[in-house]
């Protein structure tokens, strides 16, 4: 989905009764009394005209709070979300007919070459037939899903799995996906790399308590005061 900057849209957060309106430059400012960096504060809703959250999910959410990092809310246009929607359904509807016309062929010759009964012949057209009806939620589902996708937030070979995926070249995207490694792979490197990260954070942790006994212990109490906050 294209991007581009909202102004005048009203955003929403628990606790705070007036709606907060977007600037010239589609900027914000949360003005909740008592909200510190660290603290959660709910985001109850975002709205304007024609557009909708890309996520959902996202009202209702509770979000932390930062007074250096600034948090960034994404919309999409609903006319656009309902053609991207119809696009990759209509794709993923061609594929569907696609692979459903081949198998038929299949179940066809393998009669045809006496391979299979007519009994078995009868029982693999409603097993296809069945799996074939299923299909159809799924590709709303994903329509939906893949029509919020924000370009911007992926990579190059993140953006080249996903264009395989909504143009139907399904095999050429799982072999992209499988040059990442092995999703058993990539879990284990990152269960490595959480482990490290929890490791360094504890020991930061303790280096910053370490830091408040010395400065406490020097009488230094606006020092230790704020390495005890950290």
């Amino acid at each position: 989905m294209p991007s581009e900057r909202l102004q005048d849209a009203i955003v929403r957060v628990g606790g705070n009764h007036n709606p907060i309106i977007t600037d010239q430059q589609s900027e914000f400012q949360l003005l909740i009394p008592g909200l510190k960096s660290g603290n959660g504060f709910v985001l109850t809703g975002v709205s304007k005209a024609g557009y909708e959250l890309q996520e959902p999910e996202l009202a209702g959410r509770t979000m932390p709070f930062s007074e250096k990092v600034k948090m960034e809310i994404i919309m999409v246009s609903r006319q656009l979300l309902r053609q991207e929607k119809q696009r990759i359904v209509d794709k993923a509807r061609e594929q569907l007919e696609q692979h459903y016309e081949e198998q038929i062929n299949d179940i066809n010759n393998r009669l045809t070459q006496a391979q299979i009964t007519a009994q078995q012949y009868e029982n693999q057209l409603a097993e296809l037939e069945a799996k074939y009806a299923r299909m159809e939620p799924l590709i709303e589902q994903l329509s939906d899903q893949y029509a919020r996708t924000y370009y911007s937030q992926l990579d190059s070979f993140g953006t080249l799995i996903q264009n395989a995926i909504e143009d139907g070249r399904l095999n050429e995207a799982q072999q992209l996906i499988m040059q990442k490694g092995t999703p058993e792979q990539r879990e284990q490197k990152l269960r490595l790399i959480q482990q490290e990260a929890q490791r360094q954070l504890n020991d930061l942790a303790q280096d910053y308590y370490n830091l408040y006994t010395i400065h406490i212990s020097r009488f230094e109490n606006d020092s230790a005061c704020y390495f005890l906050e950290q």
